[in-house]
């Protein structure tokens, strides 16, 4: 089994990074540079003060998401965030939120213990690379919405390492009834805030949850 990582589609997940590169034939888990991974399957995002939850399930070394090392208990929800319930409990955070008393959304995990470090990606100018990347984004979006009555504005926040501030681009979108953010790192969108209207996914693609467009 190689160290390439899927997404929960199958899809390649260039930006994700396998938590081990001696799994063979067991799998890993994948997370995001940055992240920590545990033993149980989960990424830590070391800077969620501004999130719901630290707990995500990025990705699989194992394109069918049968490897024991990968949490798939929450492949059938839309987002990709897991809440601790307790002792040994978690549940899977949908865009709808975390109810701890659905049976059908609540899982048994082993504890959150800490195993290795994914390394943020270093150097000024792949900082700046994703930067770019985002800024294009925010302006190709305006461009497309200038005419639309209905725009507001929706926050991107994406981290560009550790120690690094946080930057925000206006992104506009359709209006909806509640302040969305959308909070990226690295490019790929990691949390989505109230969900709402907008729709994650590894590749850093932005989506619209109620139209399904592309962004």
């Amino acid at each position: 089994m190689s160290t390439i990582c899927y997404d929960r589609s199958g899809n390649e997940a260039p930006g994700l990074v396998a938590c081990s590169s001696s799994s063979g034939s067991n799998g890993t888990a994948c997370c995001l540079p940055g992240d920590n991974c545990a033993t149980n399957g989960l990424c830590v995002d070391p800077d969620f003060a501004d999130m719901q939850t630290p707990y995500f399930v990025r990705g699989c070394s194992d394109v069918k998401w049968e490897s024991a090392a990968c949490v798939d208990n929450c492949n059938a929800f839309e987002g990709n965030g897991v809440k601790t319930c307790g002792s040994s409990k978690f549940c899977c955070y949908d865009f709808d939120g975390c109810d701890c008393d659905n049976s059908t959304a609540v899982f048994s995990l082993s504890p959150v213990r800490v195993a290795t470090t994914i390394p943020s990606a270093t150097g000024l100018s792949t900082r700046s690379s994703h930067a770019a990347a985002a800024s294009t984004t925010a302006a190709s979006l305006q461009t497309a919405n200038t005419n639309n009555d209905d725009n507001i504005k929706v926050g991107l926040s994406v981290g560009l390492g550790v120690g690094i501030p946080l930057q925000t681009y206006p992104l506009l979108s359709r209006r909806v009834d509640l302040k969305t953010f959308v909070h990226c790192h690295h490019s790929h969108v990691r949390h989505c805030y109230n969900y709402v209207s907008c729709w994650y996914n590894f590749d850093g693609r932005i989506y619209l949850a109620n139209s399904r467009h592309q962004r």
